[in-house]
């Protein structure tokens, strides 16, 4: 019995041994350091991936895996070997790991290159997976990622300071330098990318680019202190000094005024010159030295208006009578035009259109343009004063603009001292503006008759053309239009009907006052005033 139970207590004991080896082989198995019966790869357990290696235990840190030629990286969690997925912050970058499982090399994938999510891009560097934020370098040029959600920019972007950048809609590639899209050509400074807006100066040249748009200003832009002249061909850089545009008209661009047009009197190197109110050169100035028009309702502002079409505009059947002459505030561009066409043997034709009308004035429209241009400070208003030649001074004197005198009063003392400066004339047809009277009688007048508008004198009241009118005429017609009496071999004298055949409107002083004393004043008194010479 004490043997039997001695080998029972020697059988029970084995046993235990056998039990305890087992119970601990199997525990040693279970740590997640093998992966017993898994060939090398990808291992899911629950809701986990692993990578389990060739010796079963499983990879932790960074893997890179080839696969047809593509090679693709993965992060495990370096304790527990679980695949991270979706996004992964380090403290510092952020990187997204693919939950993709089109295919088993897919889920984990760490997204490298441009990526693209709800219609916006996004970079991963190839070599980190770190996805960019704020400004980056690479490739076709700069970009801008947003610093929170990585998309990047494209199209117009504020600066929150009130500058702008331009961002390429497709590349997302910053704009520098000269680009051209949308609504014109811009700049964007080759460093920030900041849009040119307002004057900018570049070298020795000045530009404008549209305050909102940004868009460069070329050719002719209006401002309220004038016009100026932007080179198309130069990008628009600002044109300054002397500038021919492609119909021969002349401009003199300010250089002290960053290019602004000069208009009216000008003392440009000690030589004068008269521009209109659109800039161009009217006459050349060497020897005239007009005082520029105001918008003074009176005999001398009247005068000025009118001698402005002197010597630059052609007798036009019609011109004048009708919009856009007839109430045109200043010379019309065309006149200037028309005239450098027309050859020295200019005939007149009789082209009512609208086109051919507008090309220049014909007697009764030159009275009435500057009539016009003395009443009223703006282009397009709703008057024209052009009327029938031969009633053009009754018709005036019948709107109560002063008073009508036939030849009955003008008789008198043999016509001396009957005719006034600003007076309006109307002879069977014809209408003019008298200059003055000088003391021999003549007169000298201002009016559009063919070729083009002239001054001219008259004979004497006995009919002799040795008069005073004549010369002066002469005088003044080589300062103001030297340039008409060389091309048309202008003489400048009229005929004694001007003085015995016409009917004149002397201007009631509540409608053209004369501070300047003009009705008091000889021909060569008002001439010497008009021209600067006392």
């Amino acid at each position: 019995m004490e043997k039997a139970s001695r080998n029972w207590k020697l059988l029970g004991a084995l046993f235990v041994g056998i039990v305890f080896a087992v119970l601990f082989t199997l525990h040693f198995t279970a740590v997640p350091v093998k992966a017993a019966g898994q060939t090398e790869g990808f291992k899911k357990v629950g809701n986990q991936t692993y990578y389990v290696e060739k010796d079963g235990s499983y990879h932790k840190g960074w893997l890179t895996l080839n696969v047809d030629g593509n090679s693709y990286k993965y992060y495990f969690n370096k304790t527990s070997g679980v695949m991270y997925t979706g996004w992964v912050s380090d403290g510092t970058n952020l990187r997204y790991f693919s939950k993709s499982s089109a295919k088993p090399y897919m889920y984990g994938r760490m997204a490298t290159g441009w990526i693209t999510a709800n219609g916006q891009k996004r970079y991963f560097f190839p070599d980190t997976g770190v996805m960019a934020k704020g400004w980056n370098t690479f490739g076709m040029g700069k970009r801008y990622f947003n610093k929170s959600t990585g998309y990047m920019y494209t199209e117009w972007v504020g600066d929150g300071n009130g500058g702008k950048r331009y961002f390429h809609p497709t590349t997302g590639v910053l704009y520098t330098g000269w680009n051209t899209f949308g609504l014109g050509t811009r700049y964007f400074n080759k460093t920030s990318g900041l849009m040119y807006t307002g004057w900018i100066k570049g070298g020795d040249e000045w530009r404008y680019f549209n305050k909102s748009t940004g868009v460069v200003y070329t050719g002719w832009v209006k401002a309220s202190d004038g016009k100026r002249y932007f080179d198309p061909d130069n990008k628009g850089s600002l044109v300054t000094g002397w500038f021919k545009d492609a119909s021969g008209n002349q401009y003199y661009l300010d250089p002290e005024n960053m290019g602004r047009a000069m208009t009216g009197t000008v003392k440009i190197d000690d030589k004068t010159y008269y521009f209109d109110s659109n800039g161009v050169l009217v006459q050349d100035g060497n020897e005239a030295n007009l005082t520029a028009p105001s918008s003074a309702r009176t005999i001398k502002n009247y005068l000025l208006n009118a001698l402005m079409p002197v010597g630059n505009t052609m007798y036009v059947w019609g011109g004048g009578w009708a919009e856009p002459t007839g109430n045109y505030k200043g010379l019309y561009p065309k006149w200037k035009q028309f005239y450098d066409q027309c050859g020295s043997g200019y005939e007149h034709d009789y082209d009512l259109s609208t086109s051919g009308r507008s090309r220049g004035l014909d007697c009764s429209g030159f009275v009435g343009w500057a009539t016009y241009n003395v009443m009223h400070t703006q282009s397009g208003l709703n008057y024209l004063y052009a009327s029938d030649a031969s009633s053009q001074a009754s018709t005036f004197a019948s709107r109560g603009w002063g008073v009508l005198r036939t030849q009955s009063t003008l008789k008198q003392n043999n016509y001396k001292g009957q005719f006034f400066a600003g007076d309006v004339g109307s002879k069977p047809g014809h209408a003019f503006l008298v200059l003055g009277q000088c003391d021999d009688g003549s007169l000298v007048i201002v009016h559009s008759t063919p070729p083009c508008v002239q001054i001219a004198g008259t004979p004497t009241p006995s009919g002799s053309y040795s008069s005073e009118a004549i010369v002066l005429a002469k005088k003044y017609m080589k300062k103001l239009a030297p340039g008409a009496v060389s091309k048309f071999g202008l003489g400048s004298q009229s005929t004694v009907q001007y003085i015995n055949g016409s009917n004149i409107m002397h201007w009631s002083s509540n409608v053209l006052s004369d501070p300047d004393g003009y009705t008091s004043m000889t021909a060569d008194e008002i001439l010497a005033d008009l021209f600067n010479e006392n």
